[in-house]
């Protein structure tokens, strides 16, 4: 009789070299309460990892890469019901009509907002309709962004991280 193992891999880097880099997203009134939860959790968290960044400091870019792990599916082929939608968002403002159908090479098939000029294939946040993104994503601006400094910082202070925070594996 034969087993099949099925192993869930983010990137496929992660099969030849096992990195990964690190975002923890959390939510704070100021960034000195941010700091504080973090140090309560994780003392010398500023060794592996950045200094918490405010969602409004993200340039667009970021805040577009950032909006592609949130709402990326883990699965291929991926179907409606496989997407995440942040709170504040619906799916019909997110994704294509058709995307309860087999996403495009398992990746998210973004609206294309205004159809600006040179806009990349994919990209869902635009200098155009940043605010419009930061006004439905986090009205409050209480959202703040801490990346890992270098790649595999301490698993066991990750898996502590994410009883504060929302993990995102960036591969």
């Amino acid at each position: 009789m034969k087993t099949l193992f099925i192993l869930s891999v983010d990137h496929s880097i992660d099969l030849i070299t096992n990195s990964s880099s690190e975002l923890f997203v959390l939510e704070g009134k100021s960034i000195d309460m941010v700091k504080e939860l973090v140090a309560s959790v994780y003392p010398d968290y500023l060794v592996e990892y950045n200094e918490p960044i405010h969602i409004s400091d993200l340039d667009t870019d970021e805040l577009d890469s950032y909006f592609s792990y949130a709402t990326g599916s883990w699965s291929w082929p991926a179907t409606k019901k496989d997407y995440r939608i942040p709170t504040g968002f619906t799916f019909e403002e997110l994704y294509e009509p058709e995307s309860d159908k087999p996403a495009w090479n398992g990746e998210i098939q973004y609206k294309l907002k205004n159809n600006e000029p040179g806009q990349r294939w994919g990209s869902f946040v635009t200098e155009a309709n940043r605010e419009w993104v930061l006004n439905k994503l986090d009205p409050e601006r209480k959202l703040y962004f801490i990346y890992s400094r270098d790649e595999n910082p301490d698993y066991d202070k990750q898996m502590e991280l994410s009883n504060i925070a929302q993990r995102y594996h960036l591969g």
